[in-house]
């Protein structure tokens, strides 16, 4: 297996942009100076608008469980979190997945949209979105434990369906199927307003992401063109649990917990598992802190790191 990622060196590479700030919401970019553009990898949106990608149903069809057929010559990358809507109901990747060329095999995912089983598209689609920051932390909790108990990606998907009907109450989402992407369709004026505020800034692979001046998460693509493809959507799966906490009371020293989630990360216990597909997951955990780095070629493709949602 390849050698685990330093991630205290990782972190030193790395310089920060001057923080963007808009109502209890803001974002600090992360720029690197090593150089990431060497992996030539398909993203999941241009595999599915190119036809070279096929996403469905098991034939026994399973919440669980989806089938992704690979015909480009270069491996695809599903994003943890991405979204996928149609067929019998919609899903997200459980974990980021990178699929060898001219594959076909399973990958583990959750349902977002409790109120459907039936087929609207033979196949999947792209929707768009990230699964809800606070969903994805949930998730990553149970996956990883998953992984440590029986070595699969499971989540609990009672969880997910909880966490999406709990912040589309919040929200006053109203949505015939249960959906998670109508949080963003029926809120998208109000989450315009917060995305408008935070712009992609030359040069960036990543973003802190920080509420009431807490550090929620850190997102990393250590692609200068994924991270700007993945920008806007990454921040705006934060943006439902900035509108939840909106009239919360918070300190004004968001410096001091960027440092502090910073050297948690990069102190936190290492592990890593086999892959479903290529390269290598290392996850990371703490007290506080849940997060993953997929490697390929010894190179990090994509990094997550959260605070943790205290049950």
């Amino acid at each position: 297996m390849t050698k685990t990622i330093n991630l205290k060196e990782l972190f030193d590479n790395f310089e920060y942009t001057t923080m963007q700030s808009y109502e209890n919401m803001s974002v600090i970019g992360i720029k690197s100076n090593e150089n990431y553009n060497n992996i030539d990898i398909l993203p999941l949106k241009k595999g599915l608008q190119m036809g070279l990608v096929e996403i469905g149903e098991l034939e026994n069809a399973n919440v669980n469980t989806l089938n992704v057929t690979n015909n480009a010559i270069t491996p695809l990358l599903i994003l943890d979190g991405e979204e996928l809507i149609g067929a019998k109901q919609n899903r997200i990747a459980n974990a980021t997945y990178i699929i060898p060329p001219k594959t076909n095999m399973q990958i583990k995912v959750s349902c977002t949209e409790s109120g459907r089983w039936n087929y609207t598209t033979n196949h999947f689609k792209y929707s768009g979105h990230f699964a809800e920051a606070n969903l994805r932390k949930a998730k990553a909790q149970d996956v990883t434990e998953s992984l440590k108990t029986n070595g699969i990606r499971e989540s609990n998907q009672s969880r997910v369906w909880n966490r999406i009907s709990e912040v589309s109450n919040t929200l006053k989402v109203k949505s015939k199927t249960s959906a998670m992407r109508e949080i963003y369709t029926n809120n998208k004026a109000k989450i315009n307003e917060y995305l408008d505020n935070f712009k992609d800034e030359n040069d960036t692979i990543g973003s802190i992401i920080l509420i009431n001046n807490k550090v929620s998460g850190i997102e990393l693509l250590f692609n200068r063109t994924l991270y700007k493809q993945n920008h806007r959507k990454l921040i705006e799966s934060y943006i439902p649990e900035a509108i939840e906490q909106k009239n919360e009371d918070y300190d004004n020293e968001s410096n001091i917990d960027v440092d502090k989630f910073i050297n948690e990360v990069v102190t936190s216990k290492i592990e890593q598992y086999e892959p479903d597909g290529i390269g290598v997951d290392v996850r990371i955990e703490s007290e506080d802190i849940i997060g993953s780095t997929i490697l390929l070629e010894n190179n990090p493709i994509n990094a997550s790191f959260f605070r943790k949602i205290k049950t």
